[in-house]
């Protein structure tokens, strides 16, 4: 009987999806998603409908599939299913199923902005200095930056975001009605560029492998174009962050980078949009992920991808007369 892997959210996530298909020989490829026009699901061998809405019903709904699948492992491909898996994990633990996220404690840190803030300002890590909205209206912070971001202290992509000057604050906030609870103020970092590194941690502070790529541009919140490079002074930063969260499995951490000084902006507890640029240069985390499930020892890698090498992203299509039926 092949063993069989989950992709929840599948998506346009089919690079990614043929990486799998690549390095694990002999297994099946299961997908839940709500859609059945989710270009992914026309590579994979069964799709099951999933409702839109990501809550507890949603990962019940997974939870369930794994069951009639007998799912060695799942691997969730929308930031929004992390909180709820990582809740679950001991639900998953009792049928045997491993879940590719981090502790629920990890996932919250990644996701808000403020928490990140405060776990690493006095790790010898710069950040941009930020307040929650509440705070900084209700102490009336007097600050001696000129250009300030106000955002949500959980949102994702672009939404929601004003650049502003630091006297606009309360303007901006009462214009709005924002909510000041769920809003921080940020300091606007004019950085040269940014970087990504995909990289993979081995749970006790260390990495395994990492790749770093710096955006050439963007479309729609994921990289258009990139070029592999490698910084050590952005080696350090992520070093410390998977040291102080020891993260088990695949991570991207995204850093600004101006002057001399390099910024830590987010961290991702999954596979960033990239991912590919770093793949096809030579650094399979997918490997390391293998190794871990055939219970094999990991070889420290560190770095082994090629540097100066471009993605230059295209669209492409999936075409058919029929389109597929979910479960």
């Amino acid at each position: 009987m092949a063993k069989r892997i989950l992709f929840t959210s599948p998506g346009r996530r089919f690079e990614l999806i043929n990486f799998f298909k690549e390095e694990f020989t002999g297994y099946e490829f299961i997908g839940a998603d709500a859609f059945k026009t989710s270009p992914a699901a026309y590579i994979l061998d069964r799709v099951y409908e999933v409702p839109l809405k990501i809550d507890d019903a949603y990962t019940e709904a997974v939870i369930e599939i794994c069951k009639k699948e007998e799912i060695e492992f799942v691997i969730p491909l929308l930031d929004p299913e992390l909180p709820f898996f990582s809740k679950a994990e001991k639900e998953f633990q009792k049928i045997g199923v491993k879940v590719w996220v981090p502790s629920y404690n990890i996932v919250e840190l990644s996701n808000n902005k403020f928490l990140t803030y405060n776990r690493f300002r006095d790790k010898d890590v710069n950040l941009p200095e930020t307040w929650m909205l509440k705070d900084f209206i209700e102490k009336n912070v007097s600050t001696c930056y000129e250009k300030l971001i106000l955002k949500p202290a959980t949102g994702s992509a672009s939404k929601g975001i004003y650049k502003i000057n630091s006297s606009e604050v309360k303007q901006i906030f009462e214009s709005n009605n924002l909510n000041s609870a769920a809003y921080i103020v940020q300091q606007c970092i004019d950085f040269d560029f940014e970087v990504t590194v995909d990289l993979y941690g081995d749970g006790n502070g260390n990495i395994i492998e990492y790749c770093q790529r710096k955006r050439i541009s963007t479309r729609g919140g994921e990289v258009e174009k990139g070029i592999t490079v490698n910084f050590p002074k952005v080696t350090d930063v992520v070093k410390k962050v998977v040291s102080e969260l020891k993260i088990l499995g695949v991570v991207n951490i995204q850093v600004m980078v101006k002057d001399d000084k390099v910024y830590l902006g987010e961290i991702n507890p999954r596979f960033g949009g990239g991912y590919p640029l770093a793949h096809k240069a030579g650094s399979n985390l997918i490997q390391h992920i293998k190794c871990y499930m055939n219970k094999s020892s990991y070889e420290s890698i560190d770095v082994r991808y090629k540097e100066n090498f471009y993605m230059l992203r295209y669209d492409n299509a999936v075409y058919t007369d029929n389109l597929l039926e979910l479960i």
